[in-house]
C-alpha cells in the first residue's frame, strides 16, 4: 500500500510540473525506422520423459513367506479328591505358507510334538499321585511342566525356532531346557547340522568340536565354573536332536542346564558367527 501511495504522488509531481513548464519548440519529426526483418520462430524443445521414482529399498529379510501363530494352551491335571497334581501350558507354533506342502510337514512336525507333551503330562501327573501319595497331602509340593516356542530367525530360506521348557517334579529344584528346530521354507523339511552345511554329518559335527573347545576358554565362560574334564561331553551334547539354532547372526550351539557346569551356572549357548562358520550352505545364508 506504501509503495503505491508513494507511486501515485510521484505522478502527480510530474503532471503539474509538465503543465507549469514552458512550451518547448516543436522538433522536426524523425524519419521512419526500417521495420526489423522477423527473427525465426525457435522450434519447440522436446519434452523430458518423467524420471521413474525409485522404489523404496527393502531387506530381504524383511520379506517373509512364512507367518505363524502359537497355540497356546494350559491345563491341569487333578488328584482324586480334586488337588491339583500338576500344572502345564504349553505354546507350540502353527505356520501358514504359500506352499501348502511345506507348511503341512512343518505343522505335522509340531503336532506330533504336541503329543509328546500331553503324553509326557500325563506320565508326569501319574508320578505326581505316587508322591503325593507317599509325601501326604501337606507335604506335597505341585508339579510343573511347560514348554513354549518362539522364532529364532524367519526369512526366505528358512525358519528356525527355539523351544524353552521347565520341568518340576518335586525336587531341591525344577529344570529348564532349550532346543532348537529349524526348517526349509521351500520343502519344509527339518534341518539337522549336515543339511545345513557343505559337508558330512561327521565332518560337521567336528567342525563344531573344535570351535566349542576353543570357544569355551574364553573367561566368560571358564568363569561359569566348568566341570573338570567337561571336553568329554560335547560331542554327546553336539550329537544331540536339537543341539542348534539358526539366528541372523550366527550358528547358536546350546549347551543345557547341568550338562558341563552346575545347575548354578544356567544354560549356556556358544554363537558361531556366519563368518567363522564357513561350511553353511549358500542357500542357509541370511538374505
Amino acid at each position: 500500500m506504501k509503495r503505491l501511495l508513494l507511486y501515485l504522488t510521484v505522478c502527480l509531481l510530474l503532471v503539474c510540473a509538465a503543465a507549469c513548464a514552458p512550451a518547448q519548440p516543436e522538433q522536426p519529426a524523425q524519419p521512419e525506422q526500417p521495420a526489423q526483418p522477423a527473427q525465426p520462430e525457435q522450434p519447440a524443445q522436446p519434452e523430458q520423459p518423467a524420471q521413474p521414482v525409485a522404489a523404496p529399498s527393502v531387506a530381504a529379510s524383511d520379506v517373509q513367506a512364512l507367518s505363524y501363530t502359537l497355540d497356546t494352551q494350559t491345563q491341569s491335571e487333578k488328584d482324586d479328591d480334586g488337588a491339583t497334581l500338576i500344572d502345564a501350558k504349553s505354546a507350540f507354533p502353527v505356520v501358514t505358507l504359500p506352499n501348502k506342502a511345506a507348511a503341512a510337514k512343518i505343522n505335522a512336525a509340531f503336532a506330533e510334538e504336541k503329543r509328546d507333551f500331553d503324553e509326557n503330562c500325563k506320565e508326569y501327573a501319574a508320578e505326581a499321585r505316587e508322591d503325593r501319595a507317599l509325601r501326604g497331602t501337606d507335604d506335597f509340593p505341585t508339579y510343573a511342566y511347560e514348554t513354549v516356542y518362539s522364532v529364532a530367525r524367519c526369512d526366505q530360506s528358512v525358519v528356525s525356532f527355539l523351544s524353552d521348557s521347565y520341568i518340576y517334579l518335586g525336587g531341591a529344584h525344577g529344570t529348564s531346557l532349550r532346543e532348537g528346530v529349524s526348517f526349509d521354507i521351500a520343502t519344509g523339511k527339518k534341518l539337522d547340522l549336515e543339511d545345513i552345511t557343505t559337508v558330512t554329518e561327521k565332518e560337521a559335527e567336528a567342525f563344531v568340536l573344535d570351535y566349542l573347545k576353543t570357544a569355551l576358554k574364553e573367561p566368560q565362560y571358564t568363569a561359569l565354573g566348568l566341570f573338570d574334564g567337561y571336553e568329554a561331553y560335547l560331542p554327546d551334547i553336539v550329537d544331540e536332536d536339537g543341539c542348534f539354532y539358526l539366528t541372523y547372526e550366527g550358528v547358536v550351539i546350546v549347551i543345557n542346564d547341568s550338562e558341563i557346569a552346575s545347575h548354578a551356572a544356567g544354560m549356556i549357548e556358544v554363537v558361531i558367527p556366519y563368518a567363522d562358520f564357513t561350511i553353511l550352505k549358500d542357500a542357509y545364508k541370511p538374505q
